[in-house]
C-alpha cells in the first residue's frame, strides 16, 4: 500500500482496525519504536473482554479536583480566569505506598470541553476513573497518575498556544501546570515517565507542545487532531472565513459550522489585540467582491504554529522525537482525516516515525473505547517499556 510515495506496512488488528507503521529515517527513542507500539496496540484490543473478565475492582484510584493560578493566563484580553481548575487521577496504591512515585500522563480536551466530560459519562459512558481502574486490576496497564487541565474559556479554547488575546496556555502547560503537579504530587518528573495525550482541539495540542517540547514528553497520543493544516474546514474555500470575518461580538449570530473554531484560532494564532479587530487576523478573508483571498502573512503566520509547520523545529533539535501515535475515525470531521494523513506524510518526509491507527466511526462517538481500550493501555505498556 502507498501514500504519496512513503510505503506503510499496515496490519490489520482484531475488531476492524487498522494500523499502519509511518517509518521515518531519523531513529526512535529506545523502547519506543513501532515494534513496542504495535504490541501495545494488539494487546489492548483484548482489554475490553479482559476487564469483563475481571470481576469487581476492589481498588480504586482517586479523583482531586485541585487549582492553580498561572501569572502566563493573567491579563488575557477574553477575560477568563487564570485560576485553572485541575482533574487528577491518582491510582489505587498511592494513599499506601507512600514512597512510590508514578509516570504521569497529561490528557488535553477539546474545543468547548471540559475536564468532566471524560469523567461523567458524556463520551458513550466513559468515567476515566472507572476505566483506568479496571485496566490495572486486569494487569492491562501498570499504575500512573492521569493529570486534566481545564482549558475552556469564553472562546471555547486557546487551543494550548502563547496569545496575548487568549493568554499563554502553551507556558502555562509546559511551565506552571508542570512544576505545580511535580511540586505537589509523588511524580517521576523524567521525560521517560512523561506522556502526552489529547482529543480534537487537545490532539492539536499534543502536536504542537509536544513537537515543541520534545524535551518534556516522551510520547504523544494525538486522538482526531484538529487544524494539522489548511484542508477541510479550514480549506482556502471554507464559508467559516467568511463568516469569521464578520465576527464582532461572541458568539457569532447564525454563523454557519465550525466558525468558532475558526474565530478561535485566529485569537490564539495571530492575534490582534489592537482597537477594530478584537480576535485576530484571518489567513483568508473576503474581498469587495466577496471572493475568499489569501492573506500570505497571515497565512504564514498559521502555518509556522500548526503542527506540520513545527516538525522542522522538532527535527532540528537535540532530543530524539517522541513515540507517536495519530488516531482518527473514518468517518472523523472532514479536517481530520485529511489531516492528519498530510501531518503522517509530513512527519515520514522528515524522517521522524510515527503509527497512524484509524477505525470506523466519527469524531466522538467511539472515545469510550478509544480511550479505554487503545490510548490509554497503550501509553500505561510504553511507560513500562521506557528505558531509564
Amino acid at each position: 500500500m502507498e501514500w504519496r510515495g512513503h510505503r506503510i506496512n499496515p496490519s490489520r488488528l482484531p475488531g476492524g482496525d487498522r494500523a499502519a507503521v509511518w517509518p521515518g529515517r531519523r531513529e526512535a527513542p529506545v523502547g519506543s519504536g513501532a515494534g513496542t507500539m504495535r504490541a501495545a496496540l494488539r494487546t489492548a484490543t483484548a482489554v475490553l473482554a479482559a476487564v469483563a473478565l475481571a470481576g469487581p475492582v476492589w481498588s480504586q484510584g482517586t479523583i482531586v479536583h485541585d487549582s492553580l493560578r498561572s501569572a502566563a493566563l493573567a491579563g488575557n484580553l477574553t477575560g477568563d480566569s487564570p485560576v485553572r481548575e485541575v482533574v487528577i487521577y491518582l491510582p489505587p496504591s498511592y494513599q499506601t505506598a507512600v514512597s512510590r512515585r508514578y509516570p504521569v500522563l497529561y490528557m488535553l480536551h477539546g474545543f468547548t470541553s471540559t475536564p468532566d466530560e471524560w469523567l461523567d459519562g458524556t463520551y458513550d459512558g466513559l468515567d476515566l476513573r472507572v476505566a483506568m481502574d479496571s485496566l490495572i486490576a486486569a494487569h492491562a496497564t501498570g499504575e500512573f497518575i492521569v493529570v486534566i487541565p481545564n482549558v475552556d474559556t469564553k472562546l471555547g479554547g486557546g487551543f494550548y498556544t502563547d496569545s496575548p488575546t487568549t493568554g499563554g496556555w502553551a507556558t502555562f502547560l509546559v511551565h506552571d501546570l508542570l512544576a505545580f503537579i511535580d511540586g505537589r504530587y509523588r511524580t517521576m518528573s523524567e521525560r521517560r515517565a512523561r506522556a502526552l495525550a489529547g482529543h480534537s482541539m487537545g490532539g492539536f495540542g499534543t502536536l504542537v507542545l509536544g513537537f515543541g517540547h520534545p524535551e518534556l514528553f516522551g510520547m504523544l497520543y494525538a486522538l482526531s487532531p484538529c487544524c494539522t493544516t489548511f484542508v477541510g474546514g479550514l480549506a482556502p474555500t471554507s464559508p467559516a472565513w467568511r463568516a469569521a470575518a464578520k465576527a464582532t461580538s461572541w458568539p457569532v449570530a447564525g454563523a454557519p459550522p465550525g466558525t468558532a473554531p475558526v474565530v478561535a484560532l485566529a485569537a490564539a494564532l495571530s492575534p490582534d489585540p489592537g482597537p477594530g479587530r478584537w480576535y485576530g487576523q484571518l489567513p483568508f478573508e473576503p474581498d469587495s467582491t466577496g471572493q475568499l483571498r489569501p492573506v500570505p502573512e497571515v497565512r504564514a503566520r498559521w502555518e509556522a504554529r500548526m503542527p506540520i509547520g513545527l516538525i522542522p523545529t522538532l527535527v532540528a533539535g537535540p532530543d530524539a522525537p517522541p513515540a507517536l501515535v495519530i488516531e482518527f475515525g473514518l468517518q472523523d470531521v472532514p479536517n481530520v482525516v485529511p489531516g492528519s494523513l498530510a501531518l503522517a506524510t509530513a512527519l515520514a518526509s522528515a524522517g521522524v516515525p510515527s503509527m497512524v491507527l484509524t477505525y470506523t466511526g466519527g469524531h466522538v462517538d467511539r472515545q469510550r473505547q478509544r480511550i479505554s481500550a487503545h490510548l490509554l493501555p497503550t501509553i500505561g505498556r510504553w511507560f513500562q517499556s521506557a528505558p531509564p
